[in-house]
């Protein structure tokens, strides 16, 4: 289900706004200012949803990587069916990620990496598939309760285990 698109989208974005998965609404540095200005990184995700359980927002000099990776998971949103991902955990800030017994070098440090909850993972029997093809060059695991992770690290990772604090 797509979000409502708000009367504030002025008619230039309105493709972008309908469309954030794809290259052009991605590159558009209006249409991310206009999106910033209203403390969204995409149409769907927010900073508020990226933030830190703890309470803490995302640093300023991490917003840039935080937002191309929202512009990813919009186009894995879109491939699953335009269905709202949940998403458990986003950035964590360094006193999050040692409490959650985080890897030291966790993507989620950097606000490029997102858990998705096991519940949704069983609903949508293509979402390892999906996952793996929109973050081919990117991160993809499995917790041993069957959550995924996605990032969109330098380099590609596969995993099917996940020890804390590594």
């Amino acid at each position: 289900m797509a979000v409502r698109r708000p009367a504030w989208v002025p008619a230039k974005y309105r493709d972008h706004w309908d469309r954030p998965w794809t290259t052009k609404a991605r590159r558009s540095a209006g249409f991310r200012r206009l999106l910033a200005a209203h403390r969204l990184l995409t149409p769907h995700f927010s900073y508020a949803e990226a933030m830190s359980k703890d309470g803490r927002h995302i640093p300023k000099a991490l917003r840039g990587g935080a937002r191309a990776f929202a512009f990813k998971l919009e186009l894995l949103r879109h491939k699953l069916g335009d269905v709202a991902i949940p998403i458990t955990s986003w950035y964590r800030s360094p006193q999050r990620n040692r409490k959650a017994g985080g890897a030291k070098f966790s993507k989620h440090l950097l606000a490029i990496a997102a858990d998705i909850p096991v519940e949704f993972v069983r609903r949508h029997s293509n979402f390892d598939r999906l996952a793996d093809e929109v973050f081919r060059n990117g991160g993809f695991g499995q917790y041993p309760g069957g959550a995924r992770h996605v990032d969109s690290r330098k380099g590609r990772a596969r995993w099917k285990s996940w020890t804390p604090g590594r």
